[in-house]
């Protein structure tokens, strides 16, 4: 009905306060977030705003340059990922009308894009280039403990690039290449890998959807087992959230004869183990 509100709440439901909505006549984007700490950097009205969610005091920052996004934070910088992609399409892009010929040249086109990491600095607008790579070479992942994390699908690896000193970690290698590489977020020091098996020709049967965990520490690989509540099906329980012992999943319960996504917390020790001890959450919206 066009209001909105940006409330906090924790993870059990309880505890839930409004941060931010309409009426006050603000607007906001939900997808840009930024942490900072306990805090999150919003966008508002133009401006950066960090919000202490525990409180919902608000500090005011400076006028956005950049659109903010849920990458992170370094020192004092938000962290943002740009290329310059939109103008090697304008200079170079020439449509024929044969649209499987056009896709194939976008595609080439935007493989010669460059990437770039910078931070910007919300409090006085300042914004320092850190990292560039190849898009057609790298695919950026995530930003962890002031790393960025990469995957290169022809090398078969994932790379951590430490924005500080430059040092690059091999994380993995010998991946397989019939695996597509689908997403990756980073929970409890674990990079988690959402994968899927290429089907075979005329047999989409064989396609299968993965969750591998890789130990960003120790570089140790597990394949996650759980699936949907009560084993039935093959969809993950993915994480959206976590606490110091437990996930916060998604998943999908059987309900009046059709599949419901529900939410659930989890033990992590459970959930790394293949262990079903999901406990639904009810009314947390």
């Amino acid at each position: 009905d066009g209001t909105f509100s940006l409330d906090a709440c924790r993870l059990d439901g309880s505890e839930r306060k409004t941060l931010l909505s309409n009426t006050e006549g603000r607007a906001y984007h939900p997808w840009g977030l930024a942490m900072e700490g306990d805090k999150v950097w919003l966008s508002v009205e133009g401006k950066a705003v960090l919000m202490d969610p525990a409180t919902g005091e608000s500090e005011p920052g400076a006028d956005e340059s950049v659109q903010i996004a849920n990458v992170g934070a370094l020192g004092s910088g938000v962290l943002c990922v740009d290329s310059d992609s939109q103008k090697l399409l304008e200079e170079h892009y020439q449509p024929t009308g044969d649209l499987l010929a056009d896709e194939r040249q976008q595609q080439e086109i935007l493989d010669q894009a460059t990437m770039t990491l910078s931070a910007w600095d919300p409090r006085t607008g300042e914004e320092v280039p850190l990292m560039n790579w190849n898009n057609g070479e790298w695919r950026y992942l995530q930003v962890w403990n002031n790393k960025v994390i990469l995957f290169s699908e022809e090398q078969g690896r994932f790379e951590a690039r430490d924005l500080v000193t430059g040092e690059v970690t091999v994380l993995a290698e010998n991946w397989p290449a019939e695996q597509t590489v689908l997403t990756a977020y980073v929970r409890d020091g674990h990079l988690m890998v959402e994968t899927a098996w290429k089907p075979e020709p005329d047999n989409s049967d064989t396609w299968k959807e993965c969750l591998f965990a890789l130990d960003l520490e120790n570089g140790q690989m597990t394949e996650i087992a759980l699936r949907n509540h009560g084993g039935q099906g093959t969809t993950l329980a993915r994480i959206l959230g976590e606490s110091e012992d437990k996930f916060y999943v998604l998943y999908q319960g059987a309900g009046s004869g059709h599949w419901i996504e529900e939410m659930a917390m989890i033990p992590k020790a459970d959930y790394y183990a293949g262990v079903d001890s999901m406990e639904p959450i009810k009314d947390i919206f």
